[in-house]
């Protein structure tokens, strides 16, 4: 027998109230039950990846005076086993992100409102090209980029510099907007073929 419209709408709104408080309930009871555990390690992993920034990123804090700061603007505790760590160098905030298996960073200049992905800033900067922007696998390898191009990212972040460097994310974000549309009908194609 086929429910109908009406029927459906009916025990929807029936059952909604007591599985909104079951929903509050169990949120409740893991938030007492986890809530202290999920900070504790939330704050391990964060010391770590500071430790490991200043580890395998030295030169930032030994010759560019770097700091780390607050983490403004992130939820905390982030989600599985990710950690936000925020360095200011100069004029820029750096913010890097490492967790299941990834490691990213983002980047702002300090008075910037808009982060971007460091990785594309570096393309537009033409320090690594579009093969190789999706491929920072270390905090090796990305000390080994920011170490031989802090002054040019310090420089495209300055007043000057500021206006090209959104002028060439912009073409890159477009670029790689249509390439997601080529892609997704390409395999809309397939599938529905």
């Amino acid at each position: 027998m086929a429910l109908t419209g009406e029927l459906n709408k009916t025990l929807a709104a029936i059952a909604r109230p007591p599985l909104t408080a079951v929903k509050w309930l169990a949120s409740t009871v893991f938030a007492l039950l986890f809530g202290k555990s999920d900070v504790k390690l939330a704050v391990k992993h964060q010391r770590d990846l500071e430790a490991a920034l200043r580890t395998d990123l030295p030169f930032l804090f030994e010759h560019h005076d770097a700091t780390i700061v607050n983490n403004t603007g992130v939820h905390f505790p982030p989600s599985f086993d990710y950690a936000y760590v925020t360095v200011r160098v100069g004029n820029l905030l750096l913010r890097f992100l490492r967790g299941r298996g990834e490691l990213s960073a983002e980047i702002k200049s300090l008075d910037g409102r808009e982060w971007h992905d460091l990785a594309a800033v570096l393309e537009a900067i033409e320090v690594s090209g579009r093969d190789e922007r999706n491929h920072i696998e270390s905090l090796t390898q990305m000390a080994a980029i920011l170490a031989s191009n802090i002054e040019r990212l310090r420089s495209s972040f300055s007043a000057n510099g500021y206006p090209e460097l959104i002028q060439r994310l912009s073409r890159i974000r477009e670029h790689d907007q249509a390439s997601n549309r080529q892609l997704q009908n390409e395999i809309n194609r397939r599938l529905y073929e």
